[in-house]
């Protein structure tokens, strides 16, 4: 009797596990974003995997492999995205998993590993498909974005960092943008790197993403800004956001310039940035585009002293100069009032004298005439005088 009751206990325990394995997986398939099933995929496509669990809050293993029919018990599961993914139900028993981003071209299925032990285990793993191929992967053209330094991008140049006013709405470089025939491209930022001797956080004021409408690589009053920041560090990375994106209709160009409004610096300071990287999305395929020609560094802006003026020496054809020679320069007016005052007062004083002669010449003419001395005059005369 002891020995019937013990056979039938492990007859019932074989049987409740074998009821439990069979049971942990009730359907899984793979889907869109939302759950929905789906099995044709592109290679710009995510594959998400749901499906339906007995058990809440369980964890199990979603590996992909290529797809074949002859799948038999404890067949070792290879799974051909790098590593599968590990998904965890919720409380009624569904999950939904991000499987594979970017997938490759090919034909594929896809198996819930419930032990996580990488054998596919009739009992209690679940393929999807056993008998047909699971989901497939075609190829897609991707928009493509080209990213080069625009033809009037400036060379390397300098300000004076004793005049910051011209060292105002510098352009640093000029982008040029350029989408391919496949699709209209919605960019919807920049991100640079600033490099350079010169300190980008203190230094610069404002960094600005201009459109250059008129392709001149020239600041010019009246344009569009797409973005104004400042570097939040030296030697830093900064995102140039557009707001609302902005639009390059498929196989045509568009070229931004990044400007610098420069707050201080010192002479011998440098400066310069490159473009990292740019994010953008097709507007008709919702398809990342294919990006090239990045890193794109700019020219190189150095902070001079203060303007000093040159000055140059002509000499006649016939002439030569001596080593020794000495080179005369053009003087400032305050130094040739200073140096010649004393021409100015002499020329005045002769003016003067000029005048006091004119006008001592004009009172002798005026006077009566000559009066004779008191013993030449005669006994008239005298009596002339007493009446």
């Amino acid at each position: 009797m002891k020995k019937l009751l013990a056979l039938f206990s492990i007859f019932f325990f074989l049987l409740v596990i074998n009821s439990v394995k069979a049971d942990v997986i009730n359907e899984i398939w793979t889907a869109n974003t939302n759950g929905t099933s789906k099995r044709s995929f592109t290679t710009a496509d995510t594959v998400y995997a749901a499906g339906n669990i007995t058990s809440a809050n369980t964890q199990i293993a979603l590996c992909i492999v290529n797809a074949t029919t002859t799948w038999t018990n404890g067949t070792r599961i290879n799974d051909t995205t790098g590593g599968c993914k590990l998904a965890t139900t919720n409380g009624t028993g569904y999950f939904l998993q991000t499987l594979w981003v970017n997938p490759f071209v090919g034909s594929y299925d896809l198996i819930a590993d419930a032990n996580n032990d990488r054998l596919y285990e009739t009992d209690i793993d679940y393929v999807w498909n056993t008998t047909t191929t699971g989901f497939v992967v075609a190829a897609v053209t991707k928009p493509a974005l080209t990213v080069a330094s625009g033809p009037n991008t400036p060379s390397s140049h300098s300000c004076s960092a004793a005049n910051l006013t011209d060292c105002s709405s510098n352009v640093m470089m000029q982008i040029k943008l350029t989408a391919d025939s496949y699709d209209d491209i919605n960019i919807t930022s920049i991100s640079i790197s600033s490099n350079g001797t010169g300190d980008d956080k203190n230094s610069i004021s404002h960094v600005r993403l201009i459109e250059d409408v008129n392709n001149t690589g020239k600041f010019a009053v009246g344009e569009n800004i797409y973005a104004s920041t400042k570097f939040l560090n030296d030697n830093g990375v900064l995102t140039l956001n557009f707001i609302g994106g902005y639009k390059i209709n498929a196989s045509s160009s568009v070229y931004f310039k990044i400007v610098y409004d420069f707050a201080n610096g010192s002479a011998g300071d440098t400066y310069s940035l490159r473009v990292e990287s740019v994010s953008a999305i097709g507007m008709n395929t919702s398809y990342y585009p294919t990006v090239t020609g990045l890193p794109l560094s700019s020219s190189v802006k150095t902070m001079a002293s203060a303007t000093t003026t040159s000055t140059t020496t002509t000499a006649a054809a016939t002439t030569t100069v001596a080593a020794n020679a000495t080179t005369t320069t053009a003087m400032p007016m305050t130094n040739i009032l200073g140096d010649y005052m004393w021409i100015i007062i002499l020329v005045g004083a002769v003016a003067v004298a000029a005048v006091v002669l004119l006008l001592v010449t004009r009172t002798r003419r005026k006077q009566p005439a000559k009066v004779k001395k008191e013993e030449e005059l005669s006994a008239e005369d005298l009596l002339g005088e007493v009446r």
